[in-house]
């Protein structure tokens, strides 16, 4: 005689039982992950996060006179944007502004941190968000303030030719003393 042999399918019943008859251990497991990351969190300072949004006009022109505007494609000029907002120079001119930005009578001896700077594109637009996050909900907000009024005179600075009105003075200027040296030098012979 052969022996047959039979084996019996779980079925959804079957899975129910075995949830319902470890119920205390499942609830128990949840109740303490969700205690756990209650505790945790509850122990963690609180991190205020301060953010703001620009517009970054594209392009540069070519010369002074010249109306033709050169640009890079988008995602090396959003990249170069985004790098220049977290630079270490935008930092630092930022970390020499921002007590303007402070409320009055708010003083603190906090700094910038170039690790705590962050910056992104908005989808596909030429708009770039910046964050700056920290314990304070005060100095988070002027240090944002300050990273991006440090970042649009950075580049506008770049951006701008130099004045030409200084550049003739001082070449009036200098023109001038030399006429000066050589009549000078002209009564002396």
């Amino acid at each position: 005689m052969e022996t047959v042999d039979v084996r019996k399918e779980s079925t959804v019943k079957d899975a129910l039982e075995v949830i319902f008859r470890r119920k205390w251990i499942i609830l128990g497991i949840v109740l303490i992950a969700t205690a756990l990351v209650v505790v945790l969190n509850m122990r963690k300072p609180a991190e205020y996060e301060s953010s703001a949004k620009v517009l970054i006009k594209r392009g540069e022109p070519q010369g002074i006179f010249d109306r033709g505007v050169r640009t890079l494609n988008w995602e090396e000029e959003i990249a170069s944007q985004i790098e220049m907002v977290k630079s270490q120079t935008v930092a630092l001119n930022a970390q020499r502004i921002v007590p303007q930005f402070y409320p009055e009578g708010y003083t603190t001896d906090r700094t910038i941190l170039l690790a705590k700077i962050n910056a992104g594109v908005v989808t596909t637009s030429n708009v770039i968000w910046v964050t700056y996050g920290a314990d304070d909900p005060v100095f988070v907000e002027a240090a944002v303030n300050a990273i991006v009024t440090a970042y649009r005179e950075y580049y506008s600075n770049t951006k701008t030719p130099p004045e030409m009105e200084d550049f003739f003075s001082a070449e009036i200027e200098r023109l001038q003393e030399e006429i000066e040296y050589w009549r000078e030098h002209k009564e002396k012979v």
